[in-house]
């Protein structure tokens, strides 16, 4: 299962994940038929040499985390309710500017602008929070430190008075995680011959034009969509040992939604069974 002699050193260093798939005995048979999706084929044993180097990120930027939003104060009034006969009022409205239903790959922004002198309150995913609103009354309310994992989060945005409040403007965000392929024929440990020459080719699917985190605990990079949300990379691990990949898309602040997790485990046959393991972790990505 190592790749040709041939091709051993042609290839810059990759690294990818094993998708949560059983580890078996080396000497099971492993289907070695590359993934064809579109022209571009995913997987093992893929020996295209035309690969331009992405820069590995060894001091990367730290993560910018938003800070958490305090619940609101119980005295905050709810929306207004028609069956009841309140809200309604001319004038009082929170005035969302977003789109209301939203998918994204990191929880976004939500924006207004209501009457100046109003207040404006937002619930979502069940919990009650007040938000800032500017002499001009615009305010945003940032999403990011309330909704880590992929799912549907629910909405309602209304304003408010000392004396009344508006109707709800209500809304969902999905947050999905970043589609990665190219894994399914890792079946067990791959050797090492194999992991550092040929490695994965995988494709990554996102949002157009947007940056996924590639990272393990010692090594990161990214890599750039095209605007039609996809890339292909070959990933090439360069030392024995177990490799924990996560793949998550960034925003301009660095901060990342949720992530696809995947691990691979290399081998390398030449160690002494009572050698202790690399600890793995280090890679390349590369354009195949």
């Amino acid at each position: 299962t190592s790749a040709p002699a041939a091709i051993a050193g042609s290839l810059p260093d990759l690294t990818l994940p094993l998708l949560g798939l059983p580890k078996t005995g080396l000497d099971e048979a492993v289907d070695t038929a590359p993934i064809p999706i579109g022209s571009v084929e995913l997987g093992r044993w893929i020996t295209d040499p035309t690969i331009t180097p992405i820069e590995v990120l060894t001091d990367p930027v730290a993560q910018y985390i938003p800070p958490k939003p305090q619940p609101a104060d119980p005295s905050i009034p709810g929306p207004g309710d028609p069956g009841s006969g309140t809200g309604g009022t001319p004038g009082l409205d929170p005035g969302v500017t977003t789109p209301t239903d939203v998918a994204a790959y990191v929880a976004p922004m939500i924006t207004g602008r209501t009457a100046p002198g109003n207040a404006v309150a937002i619930e979502f995913a069940a919990q009650r929070y007040t938000v800032d609103v500017a002499p001009d009354g615009s305010w945003t309310f940032d999403t990011r430190p309330l909704a880590f994992d992929p799912g549907t989060y629910d909405y309602s945005v209304w304003a408010f008075t000392p004396t009344e409040q508006s109707l709800a403007t209500t809304g969902t965000l999905t947050l999905q995680a970043p589609t990665v392929q190219g894994f399914e024929q890792l079946d067990g440990p791959m050797l090492l011959d194999e992991a550092r020459t040929t490695g994965l080719v995988v494709s990554i699917t996102g949002p157009a034009n947007g940056t996924v985190w590639v990272s393990t605990p010692t090594t990161d990079a990214t890599v750039t969509l095209d605007d039609t949300g996809h890339a292909i990379r070959r990933i090439r691990m360069l030392a024995d040992g177990w490799y924990p990949f996560g793949f998550s898309v960034i925003d301009a602040d660095w901060y990342s939604g949720p992530g696809t997790v995947a691990t691979v485990d290399v081998l390398d046959p030449s160690r002494g069974p009572d050698w202790p393991r690399g600890g793995g972790g280090v890679f390349e990505i590369v354009d195949p």
